[in-house]
């Protein structure tokens, strides 16, 4: 993934906040690059963490997925997606919504020093990448790539190569 945010989207209801969401959805934007992870993997992680079939709850928590064309909508079907919908408007989330697992974290120094501007922050890739670590998405192999990348310091390294692996079945993604 290139980078993610989390904001608000799928209503109506202009200038949504945490505070007052009006019909609005929490969810969480992707970009990615189509060469090295298809739409169609992005769907599967998705179903991994969240029922897009039933009805939900509250639309606060809702499961859907917003789409960006056509393809991506029959993509979403065919793999048993009935809760779609045309993106539309995305609203990003208050700052301290963003990169949740990292800013809870030791490690969290390390990137708010290299990013000291909240947008810039949530727009690294590389402070993507360290959330999901963070989060414990990430398995060793893939971390002794990635780490040397970050530019991180070595406390904070060892700190990440300690969180490999450790997320929970059904924890948010990064």
């Amino acid at each position: 993934m290139i980078r993610t945010r989390v904001g608000y989207s799928g209503g109506k209801f202009p200038n949504p906040t945490y505070r007052d969401l009006g019909d609005n959805t929490e969810s969480i934007q992707i970009d990615y690059d189509p060469t090295r992870v298809t739409y169609q993997q992005l769907v599967a992680q998705a179903l991994k963490q969240g029922d897009f079939s039933g009805e939900s709850w509250s639309k606060q928590y809702r499961s859907a997925v917003f789409y960006h064309s056509q393809y991506q909508q029959k993509v979403a079907q065919s793999m048993g997606i009935t809760k779609l919908e045309p993106a539309g408007r995305f609203t990003r989330a208050e700052d301290y919504h963003q990169k949740y697992y990292l800013q809870q974290s030791e490690v969290y120094k390390d990137f708010l020093a290299r990013y000291p501007n909240a947008k810039a922050f949530t727009d690294s890739t590389a402070v993507a990448r360290a959330n999901g670590i963070v989060g414990g998405h990430f398995d060793e192999k893939h971390l002794t790539a990635i780490l040397p990348k970050l530019g991180v310091s070595r406390s904070s390294t060892q700190a990440m190569m300690k969180m490999a692996g450790t997320s929970q079945p059904g924890c948010a993604m990064p």
